[in-house]
């Protein structure tokens, strides 16, 4: 299947079209995911900046001095390709949670669905307040490791973070109680600096669609501070993995995001390849 920007970019190019303006910093595969939804680029044009180039493509946003066709909402509505895999955010725990814990799975949420539609089909994520997935479900104490991420699976995560004392096991329970498989991420057997996010952790499963190892992934969507943390623990190691601790450092002082949302995702691909 193609990615979103791949079918947006033969539809602009059609028509002679090389850059266009947007109201925010999005990247081609986000403008593709709202094409569907009926914004489309008008003849009216707008001067602007630009914010990344994918596929040839120009995308201008704010004041500057390049012009571009302006987005808008003036199109049909179209049908979103199927998808036999979904990330599912199973949403009906809010009983568990306090009120800050709420706002942060508002935000987590939010988040979550913002890096899809900037990498994947909007589709792909689903919030959902039922059980009735088939799927394995993402759990930090799960006994089998994520060994790879199948693009035809759905993979379920709580609404909830059970890190710390008071949810901890919470989701192996809940798990047990409905059937279902449970899986880990881990980094290299360990769970220091995997992000503890449900938004990272749905970043971390969209980086593998896109053609990077889980490893990556998560060295890719982890916050700076759980990198940190694992370097320090690697370096106070007696028997050290160098080419680990390289990667690590080098990870740390780059603008990951950056790369990621700008979807110069090929050129994350060749810093990888020369750590």
């Amino acid at each position: 299947m193609k990615f979103p920007e791949e079918v947006l970019a033969k539809k602009l190019k059609d028509k002679n079209l090389k850059s266009v303006y947007f109201r925010k910093k999005v990247n081609l595969c986000y403008l593709a995911n709202l094409y569907y939804k009926g914004y489309i680029p008008t003849e009216q044009r707008k001067k602007g900046k630009v914010w990344t180039t994918n596929l040839g493509i120009e995308i201008l946003y704010g004041k500057g001095r390049k012009e571009g066709n302006v987005i808008k909402k003036s199109g049909s509505i179209l049908d979103f390709p199927r998808l036999k895999g979904k990330i599912v955010i199973i949403d009906r725990f809010r009983n568990l949670l306090k009120e800050e814990e709420i706002k942060s799975l508002n935000r987590q949420i939010n988040f979550s669905r913002f890096y899809t539609k900037s990498l994947y089909w909007e589709n792909y994520l689903v919030i959902s307040n039922q059980m009735d997935w088939d799927g394995y479900l993402l759990d930090p104490y799960a006994e089998k490791r994520l060994e790879r991420v199948d693009p035809n699976r759905k993979y379920l995560l709580l609404g909830i973070v059970d890190k710390g004392n008071r949810l901890k096991g919470i989701t192996a329970k809940i798990g047990e109680e409905y059937g279902l498989k449970r899986f880990r991420i881990d980094l290299k057997g360990k769970l220091l600096g995997v992000p503890t996010s449900i938004d990272r952790i749905v970043l971390v499963l969209l980086l593998t669609l896109r053609g990077f190892s889980i490893e990556d992934s998560i060295l890719l969507a982890s916050p700076k501070r759980f990198l940190l943390q694992r370097l320090r623990s690697e370096l106070n190691k007696k028997e050290k993995d160098f080419d680990f601790i390289r990667k690590l450092e080098k990870l740390i002082n780059i603008d990951r995001d950056n790369f990621i949302f700008k979807l110069k995702l090929d050129e994350l691909k060749e810093i990888l390849k020369k750590i």
